[in-house]
């Protein structure tokens, strides 16, 4: 089940298969304290 999880997260996440795809990547992350967007990965 794991396994298929990270795989549809790829495949959503894909730039090249993704139709808003941009010259930069952007990652959201939802956890307790709220929605946050991250421009870099640190």
């Amino acid at each position: 089940l794991f396994i298929w999880v990270v795989e549809k997260v790829n495949e959503a996440i894909s730039v090249e298969k993704s139709k808003y795809a941009s010259s930069s990547t952007v990652i959201g992350v939802l956890d307790i304290y709220g929605f946050e967007i991250f421009a870099i990965n640190r």
